[in-house]
């Protein structure tokens, strides 16, 4: 039951990230910020955002199949943003939960991020034609 509930939220979850996706590639031209984490700059949106394999459907397919509800866990509903760096490299990197510090995350949150954490190399955002890491912020509604 939970995993049908999961999934239902995560495609209505694509449908607004697909949304979000063609409003970012109509801009022109890229932007970027100082990452202090990393020490240099990275991307907030790019001419080809990254993706994991093709697309949002795939992302969705990965994160259901390998997301296990936490046995303590009693949230039926909520959202979950996470917010990472896809490198250059397609490497996922500072995997974290947007305005959350390690000590407030739930089960839930650490879930996702583990999840997350374990995906295979997505292909990277490219600015002008050329590989750039990006940051990325990715709602999860359950």
């Amino acid at each position: 039951m939970k995993k049908e509930m999961i999934l239902f939220f995560l495609i209505i979850m694509n449908i607004a990230c697909s949304a979000q996706y063609r409003v970012i590639s109509d801009k022109p031209g890229c932007t970027k910020e100082y990452d202090s984490i990393l020490k240099h700059n990275v991307y907030t949106w790019v001419d080809e955002m990254p993706q994991y394999l093709n697309g949002i459907k795939d992302m969705l397919k990965y994160f259901t199949s390998n997301y296990h509800t936490p046995n303590n866990s009693n949230i039926l509903q909520g959202t979950v943003k996470l917010e990472f760096i896809v490198t250059d490299e397609g490497i996922l990197k500072n995997i974290n939960i947007l305005n959350k510090k390690p000590e407030e995350l739930t089960e839930v949150d650490k879930e996702a991020i583990r999840v997350f954490s374990s995906m295979p190399k997505w292909n990277p955002g490219k600015c002008r034609g050329i590989k750039v890491p990006v940051k990325m912020i990715i709602p999860i509604r359950f």
